[in-house]
């Protein structure tokens, strides 16, 4: 078979770069699938089937400025540090992974001229953890180079996410732990992220910020998609506080901010 397009796509073994890399690859592109792990390379082929147009590449955003070994069409990037506790533990290797490592694909993506979608999160706005901090200054070093930035909030069901931790609290440990009652959260699904991030390597939006239409992310309180976890189970639900870094709502746009909102609904109905 022969493929008319390559897509890079970095932090592949994740939850949305996974889903990017699976409805890539049923759309017809090449996918050229980028993460540090090759042990979870080696899953990620294996789930999808051991498809012919997936090539695997290890490697670290971070480490050295990659060349693709083939002509690249579009690139999305989803290699990052992307939890809060691990930018409080560790500063320097989430600026390290977030921004240089951005710098780094967005430049070469630059310099060979293919669009590149950036896919970021909610705490960038704002940010109150050096997690926040450092996806906000990797956006900035995004849109210097005329990629697209695809701000993204919660993902539900991703790896390590409260969901799943609910789930696991709740066999394991008897309990649900929440941080605080009044805590909200806007989520979507892997997959509409990954269609949302695939429909702009069209390179459309480039330069700009994209966020899912906010009437289909609507924020929500943790507490009672936590309560409903617990009761399936019957156990209790014990309010922890707060961790360090953590903030009661995320909001998706800074004041004033110029942003592009995309729409789901559309999105599936062109899948």
């Amino acid at each position: 078979m022969r493929y008319s397009r390559t897509l890079l796509v970095t932090g592949a073994t994740g939850s949305i770069g996974s889903e990017v890399v699976r409805l890539a690859l049923a759309d017809g592109w090449r996918v050229i699938a980028m993460a540090r792990n090759d042990s979870r390379l080696h899953e990620l082929r294996e789930l999808l089937g051991l498809p012919y147009g997936l090539e695997l590449l290890q490697g670290d955003v971070a480490a050295e400025r990659h060349r693709a070994r083939r002509q690249v069409h579009a690139i999305v990037h989803c290699a990052a540090v992307k939890h809060v506790w691990a930018g409080e533990a560790d500063p320097v290797r989430a600026a390290e992974i977030n921004i240089r490592g951005t710098e780094r694909m967005a430049s070469e993506a630059s310099r060979v001229g293919v669009p590149m979608v950036h896919v970021s999160t909610d705490k960038a706005v704002q940010p109150v953890n050096c997690y926040g901090a450092s996806k906000m200054m990797a956006e900035r070093v995004a849109l210097n180079h005329g990629a697209t930035v695809l701000r993204l909030c919660n993902v539900l069901d991703s790896s390590g996410s409260v969901l799943p931790m609910a789930e696991h609290q709740a066999q394991q440990l008897g309990e649900v732990l929440l941080t605080d009652e009044r805590m909200r959260r806007r989520f979507i699904t892997a997959e509409d992220a990954a269609r949302l991030a695939l429909q702009l390597t069209n390179g459309e939006q480039a330069g700009r910020v994209c966020i899912p239409t906010l009437e289909h992310i609507q924020e929500e309180r943790i507490k009672h998609r936590l309560q409903a976890i617990a009761d399936r189970h019957g156990v209790p639900v014990r309010v922890i506080g707060a961790r360090p870094g953590e903030r009661l709502s995320e909001p998706m746009m800074w004041p004033g901010e110029d942003v592009a909102q995309l729409d789901l609904q559309s999105v599936e109905a062109m899948a």
